[in-house]
């Protein structure tokens, strides 16, 4: 039961003691502290005293007058809050609301009594209190909501059984209001103070939801720092931080709680014009941009990745046929645009290829181009057209391939010789095809470092992480649909390519360093005046330059990984 705000002088010893508590009821004093006025509704500060917090009670004790003070018990206090806005209070203090047993009646016109000489202290609603030190309210704060929830207010059975259901009692007093007879329940649903029903016999549904619409929109504004009391009640607890929180909005406040349709059609307006404002945002950024070709709808976030089928040649065929020769296809967070005609892979391939020459670079070959910096995933520039000078005139060029003719026909030879010593032996085309081209390759790119055995070692492992490599590259792969998700690798071909790129790094620097040393041994000029160099050579003497088209050793093994593969 809320006892309210009552007149305390019951003190210890002579003077200004402190409190007696109720030691029945095992009440202990939690904290003291001095130096705090105290403001009752809206009535003048009160000279400093000395404030109480125990277990069960507030009590503030008058250090001037020893038969001045006032108690409030924890189940009177309904809300207790840091205030931090000027308008409400010039000073920063701790308010608290208190709930009374006074009448609606009583309490609509208890403000008048603050113009008597007689302070009523039953019906004070209001309470504050200004510690002189500022910096003590998050203290006092913290032990206000430690005691609070050492004293919860009981809950009665009976809100749970009859949540939303009238009672008997509301319904006689419906029906002798409207007289009884058949009309009785069109006039109990008339009742404008209760248009749709009852919440425990109190308040109705439609009040309870706009209520937590429109606390939900002034909490954003607020400058309260609040708490609630442990066991108030659901309604009560719900108009007390609405009524504080909106304190400096009171004037508009006050004007539309006396109708709740009022409250219905503003919550519905700001609803509203929110939506409103966002669709027209979203408008207005997507003027000026050309439409998209036409294509299937998808589902959100996947887009149309779950209808897609195995033989995407075939199925891409069936679409063309229902969208026209070019469509779009939302996968994932991915616009793919699907060319289905010769002539619109003309436009986009060679008329305009300046405008389509930058890739969508995947993660797996990002990574095992050490950031995409080789010819094929580098984006169009000047370091892009200083690599393709590089591998078009110098590398790839008809002196260089004309150079290694030697080296092909004699791979060739001795390719043709193991497939005749295997004779009346099942012989394996592709692969004798495979170990012969992989040996052509590596003539070129190091010519004879290697030799040997460790040359055919070198080899066979060559073979099986480059066919690991080009699977991984294949590999359908969520964070290539959801770059957002790119970070976690969820399904770890990141990790998987950037493990084979190891062995690939060692390999290539051993090879470099032989080369080195090699250089070193014969003399630099050895390589340089040879005409038959390999690509080796001509990275290293690029790496060795200092002009603009100088690559450093990272530039210089994207390129070796992209010419081995």
């Amino acid at each position: 039961m809320a006892l309210g705000l009552r007149q305390f002088t019951e003190r210890v010893g002579d003077g200004a003691g402190k409190p007696v508590l109720d030691a029945e009821n095992d009440e202990e004093l939690m904290h003291v502290q001095p130096g705090v006025a105290i403001v009752l509704d809206n009535r003048t500060p009160e000279s400093p005293g000395t404030l109480y917090i125990s277990t069960k009670r507030v009590f503030w004790l008058s250090d001037l007058e020893r038969e001045r003070g006032y108690s409030v018990d924890f189940f009177s206090l309904s809300l207790h809050a840091v205030s931090t806005d000027p308008e409400a209070y010039p000073s920063l203090c701790i308010y608290t609301q208190i709930e009374t047993d006074a009448d609606e009646d009583e309490e609509s016109g208890g403000s008048d009594s603050e113009c008597n000489e007689i302070l009523d202290v039953s019906k004070i609603t209001e309470m504050r209190l200004v510690p002189s030190d500022p910096n003590q309210l998050v203290t006092l704060f913290d032990i206000f909501c430690e005691c609070a929830e050492l004293n919860p207010e009981p809950v009665e059975e009976q809100e749970e059984e009859h949540n939303w259901i009238f009672s008997s009692d509301q319904m006689k007093d419906d029906d002798m209001a409207t007289g009884g007879g058949e009309d009785s329940e069109w006039h109990l649903s008339e009742n404008p103070a209760n248009p749709i029903g009852y919440s425990n016999g109190d308040h109705d549904l439609a009040r309870t939801v706009l209520e937590a619409c429109l606390q939900s929109l002034y909490y954003l504004f607020g400058n309260f720092t609040f708490k609630l009391m442990i066991g108030a009640s659901r309604m009560h607890r719900e108009w007390s931080v609405t009524h504080a929180v909106v304190t400096r909005w009171s004037w508009w406040w006050d004007g539309i709680t006396e109708n709740y349709v009022t409250k219905a059609v503003v919550t519905l307006l700001v609803a509203i014009l929110v939506i409103s404002w966002y669709t027209w945002l979203g408008k207005r950024s997507m003027n000026g941009k050309p439409p998209l070709p036409p294509g299937p709808r998808g589902l959100p976030v996947v887009g149309y990745l779950p209808f897609l089928e195995a033989d995407l040649h075939r199925y891409f065929a069936k679409l063309a046929q229902v969208y026209g020769p070019i469509m779009k296809l939302q996968l994932g967070n991915k616009l793919c645009v699907v060319l289905s005609s010769s002539s619109l892979a003309k436009e986009v391939l060679k008329d305009h290829d300046a405008v389509f020459a930058n890739h969508d670079a995947p993660v797996a070959g990002l990574a095992v181009t050490y950031g995409g910096l080789d010819i094929v995933w580098s984006p169009n520039g000047p370091y892009w057209r200083m690599l393709r000078k590089v591998c078009v005139r110098e590398m790839m060029s008809n002196t260089s391939l004309d150079a290694c003719y030697s080296l092909r026909q004699q791979e060739v030879r001795e390719m043709v010789r193991d497939v005749y010593n295997m004779t009346g032996k099942p012989i394996n085309i592709a692969e004798q095809a495979f170990i012969t081209t992989l040996n052509v390759i590596m003539n070129m790119l190091w010519g004879g470092t290697l030799q040997g055995e460790e040359r055919s070692s070198v080899g066979v492992e060559f073979q099986k992480v480059v066919g690991d490599i080009i699977e991984l590259l294949g590999k359908p792969n969520i964070s290539d649909l959801f770059p957002v998700l790119a970070r976690f690798d969820i399904q770890g071909i990141e990790r998987q390519t950037k493990e084979k790129l190891s062995w690939f790094d060692r390999i290539f620097e051993s090879v470099i360093d032989k080369r080195l040393k090699m250089d070193r041994a014969c003399g630099d000029d050895t390589y340089k005046n040879n005409k038959s160099k390999d690509f080796l050579q001509f990275l290293l003497e690029r790496k060795q330059g200092d002009d603009k088209e100088s690559l450093t050793m990272i530039q210089l093994k994207a390129l070796f990984m992209v010419s081995s593969s």
